[in-house]
């Protein structure tokens, strides 16, 4: 699986989840949580 912000894979645990999150139903990965704000993001995705 691939952010929707920056393209790069999303790694995953054991049980097949990733190390992210989900905004708007779109994968995020950590690093983008991390340099984005929550607002930021939602309104990339609207």
């Amino acid at each position: 699986m691939k952010c929707s912000v920056c393209n790069e894979k999303i790694e995953t645990t054991f049980l097949e989840k990733i190390k992210g999150t989900y905004v708007n139903k779109k994968p995020v990965c950590c690093l983008c949580q991390k340099k984005y704000s929550l607002k930021e993001l939602k309104e990339k995705f609207s």
